[in-house]
């Protein structure tokens, strides 16, 4: 792990000031899962019922599920997905503008990956050097990757070798947003035990 750059002067969290950053993303994360949720559980009933017709030999039933309410589902979880991990990134953007100054933070900081980017903020502002074991970066590296895996998206050729071997099957697009949600609360949590101040900024994100 590469060593953060020279120290700048770290000021204290709580100080006076005025900052401009995109606001309410973790809460549009959150909302994205509910209406995901709610989505999810129509198409369960929908899908029930259309299943019990044609069990009872309804030949009319046509689909069980409707497309376009599992695009809708999908939009809900992709959202989900992307803001949790755009509310944490947001989160240390404002965190390294404020304590490091703006000059400092973007000219060594700002075009860091997220992980690297966690890393050397908490040794630079709050002295701890985390290992790779290190239970934020965990959480930091879920976020990040899956993520990453919406936003670019791989093609593999089907029933070749490459395609075929140690190919994990494909999780519930549902599973995975409650995943992202729940990293992103988790990751603020465990910020907050390397500077409990920064907990007051959390609910702005």
């Amino acid at each position: 792990m590469s060593r953060p750059p020279k120290h700048p002067t770290i000021a204290p969290f709580h100080r006076p000031g005025s900052w401009e950053f995109e606001g309410g993303l973790r809460e549009q994360a959150v909302r994205a899962l509910e209406l995901a949720e709610q989505v999810s559980s129509e198409l369960r009933k929908e899908w029930d019922v259309a299943r019990a017709r044609q069990l009872a030999g309804d030949k009319t039933s046509g689909r069980l599920v409707s497309r376009e309410r599992i695009v809708e589902r999908n939009l809900f979880t992709t959202a989900a997905v992307v803001l949790s991990a755009m509310a944490a990134e947001a989160f240390l953007n404002f965190y390294g503008v404020k304590r490091m100054g703006q000059e400092f933070y973007e000219a060594h900081y700002e075009r860091l990956a997220f992980v690297p980017k966690l890393t050397g903020m908490i040794e630079t502002c709050c002295g701890v050097r985390l290992d790779d074991g290190a239970e934020i970066i965990s959480v930091a590296r879920a976020l990040s990757e899956t993520r990453n895996r919406l936003a670019h998206p791989k093609t593999r050729e089907g029933g070749s070798k490459a395609g075929s071997s140690h190919v994990s099957p494909a999780r519930h697009p549902l599973d995975v947003a409650r995943e992202s949600v729940a990293n992103m609360n988790q990751f603020f949590q465990l910020f907050a035990a390397f500077d409990p101040d920064s907990s007051d900024i959390v609910h702005s994100i």
